[in-house]
């Protein structure tokens, strides 16, 4: 039986860890071992932490730091200590669901030329309740392994679909990629998920299997409102792939990759800026509805995210729609609120 290492990153996330832990202890196959980096918090993780690491000293494997490093550096480091030829990286204000790792594995050793495999996911507030699916692309309504041809299809038809919570590495792929790289940042798993579906192929479950909490304070949130970072990730992705990896890649991708990038960094920021805007009407009124003026931003940000994706992804057109039957298939079998947990 193959064998896998569970990693998992936590910077001041108390509030979330026991439920994030017992999710990864309470798997109904077990990972061989758990690797746990606390990032010098300040909240009280750290004493959590070390309660599971006593109770639990034969799986769980605690370092924790006095500096903060930076999420990318115990990437790096959980996949270099990692034992297993599996890894699969966890965060700790989410939670997976209990079967994530038995169906993912049995898929896995069924299929050992796959890369990784990932499912869909949920989105959850801050006390646990259910909002419905995560709205990542599904390339398959059916179970299975799809091989580098069809990822590579689903890469030119759709980018990016495997949610970094569910997907379970072969780990020796991504050693070969060597380490992760910083100017990545927040894009890192995604990216470097692409690569190795590219060129070994995938097992997907279109079922959900983790629950993702968004919130405005979280390293990708705060990512997406910088648009030089965003810049950044974009030129850094069309360097690494251009020259180390386009002979995996679907023709004319780094051309599509491109206007996609471009279209979710400009849709963001204009999105956080109707947003700051419409809490300074709300706050400068003293009401609520903020004289209708963030329902104003809110229509201007719409127009404006129409004529980006006319300008930059008007041959995704078909896709989109298509993507959108998807989502209501799944939603209607999985409603807000299924998978509930409070806090």
């Amino acid at each position: 039986m193959a064998t896998l290492s569970a990693v998992l990153g936590n910077y001041n996330h108390a509030r979330f860890l026991r439920r994030s832990v017992d999710a990864i202890l309470g798997q109904s196959r077990k990972p061989d071992e758990i690797l746990i980096f606390d990032d010098a918090s300040t909240d009280g993780s750290r004493e959590i932490l070390a309660d599971y690491a006593a109770r639990y000293p034969d799986l769980i494997r605690l370092t924790q730091r006095k500096t903060n490093l930076g999420i990318l550096q115990y990437m790096n480091e959980g996949l270099r200590q990692a034992t297993g030829e599996y890894i699969l990286f966890c965060s700790a204000d989410d939670w997976i669901f209990p079967t994530l790792v038995e169906r993912s594995m049995a898929l896995l050793e069924q299929h050992p030329s796959a890369g990784l495999c990932s499912s869909l996911g949920r989105i959850c507030d801050d006390d646990g309740r259910d909002l419905g699916a995560e709205p990542g692309a599904i390339p398959a309504l059916s179970v299975g392994y799809f091989g580098p041809d069809d990822c590579r299809k689903w890469l030119a038809d759709l980018d990016g679909w495997i949610l970094g919570g569910t997907a379970i590495y072969k780990r020796q792929l991504l050693l070969d990629l060597s380490a992760y790289e910083p100017k990545l940042a927040s894009f890192t798993d995604n990216f470097y998920a692409r690569l190795v579906a590219a060129r070994y192929g995938v097992c997907f479950m279109p079922e959900p299997q983790v629950s993702v909490r968004r919130a405005t304070s979280s390293y990708s949130t705060a990512q997406s409102r910088d648009p030089e970072k965003m810049a950044t990730i974009r030129r850094t992705a069309i360097e690494i792939m251009r020259r180390d990896h386009a002979e995996i890649l679907p023709p004319n991708y780094l051309n599509i990759f491109d206007r996609r990038f471009r279209y979710m960094a400009k849709s963001s920021a204009i999105h956080w800026s109707a947003v700051e805007l419409a809490q300074r009407a709300r706050l400068a009124s003293g009401t609520s509805h903020g004289f209708l003026l963030p329902e104003l931003f809110r229509a201007i940000y719409l127009i404006s995210k129409v004529a980006l994706f006319l300008s930059l992804r008007l041959d995704d057109a078909f896709s989109v729609l298509a993507q959108t039957f998807r989502h209501r298939q799944v939603s209607r079998m999985f409603p807000p609120g299924s998978f509930d947990r409070p806090v």
